[in-house]
């Protein structure tokens, strides 16, 4: 029998059909659960409600919109409270005061007096206490700490939910599940990225990033690009889908990644001709291993500081290694154009991007195998911003190769003392400052390295 563990983590490919709702017990649904589901015309689920509740029993998130009238609601309320039955049953959820263990937010008090029927009904005569407050009821304080008073669900506007935040109503230690009904993402985008980061700045310390956010229809396709470079599983129910299969956004959830172990490599290429030759071999050397095929060829990023070589020259040294689909992102092109370039590596529509490090800061990058640099950046924060070190250690690249050279000394010297200051290993980057110490030495010096006392 399958359990809503305490993380409620179900593979969605254990086999579990939930084409009747009599198979719910295969999930623990507990039979009072079950009765209040068939008497609201549950009985048999349609392809969305079972869509949802594997979703939901494979704990990952979900985005996108559902039309109304569709027996969403039924699915993740039931799901919630099922969970929360579970959680009391195995004391991993204490339902102390101002606790509650899901939190269902609205666009308007019209639906969340409608979420908040529902769930009355299926949770009827079952160890589950459920409350709405409505923005009246928060201006009487006595009024709302006693409808808070072990409460399990709790429906409210979003209006409500800032007031709830911002008067200190409640703490969120139990809270499981963050669930925001068909918000309009033009007007509420604010409150969405809120949501977002209170999940990212641990106010919601065990809800393990289970947030459901369904969309107004029209601005689904918004809220998926939003969500595109979040690294847990966010599934769109589409309106081109008609409502049958959920469309995966981001791939698979992070729980199911393997930490990955970068292999961090800096070489000295004193001249252009050691770069290009080495940055070939690299290529031909994965060519040989994986042949063209776009599809399957090692997602690759090759950064180029555009001051000293261009985006151009690179490429032509990759297509010399016999790689013909390198894609080149510049920072100077115009903002849409450089935004789709990058959009379509981050879809996997190419597997190889040269970058040069005009590029905006904050800009991301998805699922790449190798980093190359073939002449580090300016400035040397933008180095871990771009080699993803500072990626979540599931999302980082298995290759970060790094061309040094002279010139690169100064910027060596930042590295150590950054790494000292946080207490990071020092080896590699002390090694190569004794390495490149000579060879910047012996550069020649520009009129502005001399230190110049004159008088004019």
């Amino acid at each position: 029998m399958a359990n809503l563990s305490d993380e409620f983590h179900l593979k969605l490919d254990d086999g579990v059909e939930l084409k009747s709702v009599e198979q719910y017990k295969d999930v623990n649904f507990p039979s009072g659960l079950i009765d209040n589901l068939r008497k609201s015309s549950f009985s048999q689920p349609t392809e969305l409600q079972q869509d949802i509740l594997k979703c939901m029993l494979s704990g990952v998130c979900i985005a996108g919109n559902v039309p109304d009238n569709l027996g969403a609601e039924s699915a993740y309320i039931s799901y919630a409270i099922a969970a929360c039955i579970q959680a009391k049953e195995k004391k991993t959820y204490n339902p102390e005061e101002y606790q509650p263990f899901a939190l269902f937010i609205a666009k308007n008090e019209e639906m969340a007096q409608k979420l908040f029927t529902l769930a009355e009904e299926l949770a009827k005569d079952l160890e589950v206490n459920t409350v709405m407050l409505t923005l009246q009821q928060f201006d009487n304080e006595v009024h709302c700490e006693l409808a808070l008073q072990k409460c399990d669900l709790v429906f409210l506007t979003a209006d409500g939910f800032n007031k709830y935040v911002k008067d200190e109503l409640v703490k969120f230690e139990n809270l499981k599940y963050l669930i925001v009904h068909d918000l309009d993402w033009e007007s509420e985008k604010k409150r969405i990225t809120q949501f977002q980061d209170m999940f990212r700045y641990h106010d919601f310390p065990n809800a393990g990033e289970r947030v459901i956010l369904f969309f107004d229809k029209n601005y689904a396709s918004v809220a998926e690009d939003f969500f595109r470079n979040d690294k847990k599983c966010y599934i769109t129910f589409g309106e081109e889908d008609e409502i049958r299969m959920p469309r995966f956004v981001t791939g698979v959830d992070e729980r199911d990644l393997q930490v990955v172990e970068t292999d961090e490599k800096f070489e000295i290429k004193v001249t252009v001709a050691e770069k290009d030759a080495e940055l070939t071999s690299f290529f031909k050397d994965l060519v040989e291993k994986y042949g063209t095929n776009a599809e399957t060829f090692p997602r690759t990023l090759v950064f180029v500081n555009g001051k000293e070589t261009t985006g151009r020259h690179v490429k032509y040294a990759i297509e010399r290694a016999g790689f013909p689909y390198a894609i080149i992102a510049d920072g100077n092109r115009k903002r849409r154009e450089t935004r789709d370039i990058i959009e379509n590596f981050n879809d996997k529509c190419y597997p190889v991007l040269v970058a040069c490090t005009n590029l905006n800061f904050s800009t991301k990058f998805v699922n790449v195998s190798n980093v190359i640099f073939y002449n580090l950046p300016d400035h040397f924060y933008y180095y871990f911003t771009f080699s993803q070190l500072l990626s979540e250690p599931y999302n980082r690249p298995q290759k970060v190769i790094s061309y040094a050279d002279g010139m690169d000394y100064p910027l060596f010297q930042n590295f150590l003392a950054d790494a000292e200051r946080q207490n990071k290993p020092t080896e590699q980057y002390r090694t190569m400052i004794d390495a490149l110490k000579p060879i910047f030495d012996a550069l020649p010096k520009r009129k502005e390295d001399y230190d110049d006392d004159d008088e004019y």
